[in-house]
């Protein structure tokens, strides 16, 4: 009996572990002064990344906040909550004023491998 207790738990942990993120209220870029406010709700702290990207070219100008939100959360999202309020001065990361731009939330990050970069085998027996 007391092993089923384990096993349950150890089952809900891993549930909730990787419980996929998703916002409470999606986001709403509004202009307020010289730049545009961002704000979105999410369900449960998870890491964000909240970038703008050209509409013309579809690169990324300007990387607005990344990072996980809870206790420690980075500047400029606000520790221990989950609704963020973030003023982006619609400058590019180059700090030139923005024009045709598009913002992205993005939620639940995992890094995945491409490739390696700078690697040669030949380096390990020299």
């Amino acid at each position: 009996m007391q092993f089923q207790n384990i096993t349950l738990f150890l089952l809900t942990l891993s549930l909730s572990i990787f419980a996929v993120p998703d916002f409470d209220f999606p986001p709403t870029v509004v202009e307020e002064g010289n730049g545009v406010r961002i704000t979105f709700s999410v369900k449960s702290f998870t890491d964000v990344a909240v970038y703008a990207e050209d509409t013309l070219t579809g690169k990324i100008i300007a990387h607005i906040a990344a990072g996980v939100l809870g206790l420690k959360a980075p500047y400029p999202l606000v520790s221990n909550s989950l609704t963020q309020s973030i003023l982006w001065d619609k400058k590019t990361d180059k700090g030139e004023e923005a024009t045709s731009y598009e913002i992205n939330v993005g939620l639940g990050l995992a890094a995945q491998f491409v490739s390696h970069y700078g690697w040669n085998s030949r380096h390990i027996f020299n």
